[in-house]
């Protein structure tokens, strides 16, 4: 089982000889051919991005949704512990994650239930600034990071 990046060479995946392919929804143009090299499974990210939901329908479409369950169950297990070990310490803390780009000047910037870091801060009730910008990449100035300003910034 590997990643074959965003670009995919269809040479590359078949000289993997999958069993399955599991591609994100924005590759549907290629499903045809991907589906010629083995049975290919869409999984339609923008409506799915729950990292917990995506384990289970993975988990589900490779007929393990018994260890998916269990392994929700540990991580609820370490949430609730994180959760007991932290207290109030953070409680009034705020925290801001963005991403900056390979160039450096421009940075991205996620709702906080969009990928899985956000909902892991959730997760363990640590307030995670809600970004308020209708922009997803934003250059990088100035002006534009006290709308990211916290007490942690990731």
């Amino acid at each position: 089982m590997g990643s074959i990046g965003s670009q995919p060479s269809l040479e590359k995946i078949l000289t993997l000889k999958p069993d399955l392919i599991l591609a994100l929804t924005w590759l549907k143009n290629s499903y045809k051919l991907l589906s010629n090299i083995a049975p290919t499974v869409m999984i339609d990210f923008p409506k799915m991005y729950d990292f917990k939901e995506r384990l289970r329908y993975v988990a589900q479409v490779l007929g393990k949704s018994d260890r998916a369950e269990e392994l929700l169950t540990h991580y609820q297990n370490r949430i609730q512990k994180l959760r007991q070990q932290l207290g109030k310490q953070l409680e009034t803390k705020t925290i801001s994650v963005i991403y900056l780009a390979a160039s450096a000047d421009v940075f991205y910037s996620y709702r906080a239930d969009f990928l899985g870091y956000g909902q892991i801060i959730t997760d363990a009730g640590l307030p995670l600034i809600q970004q308020t910008q209708k922009e997803r990449q934003l250059t990088l100035s100035i002006e534009v990071l006290p709308e990211y300003d916290a007490d942690y910034l990731l």
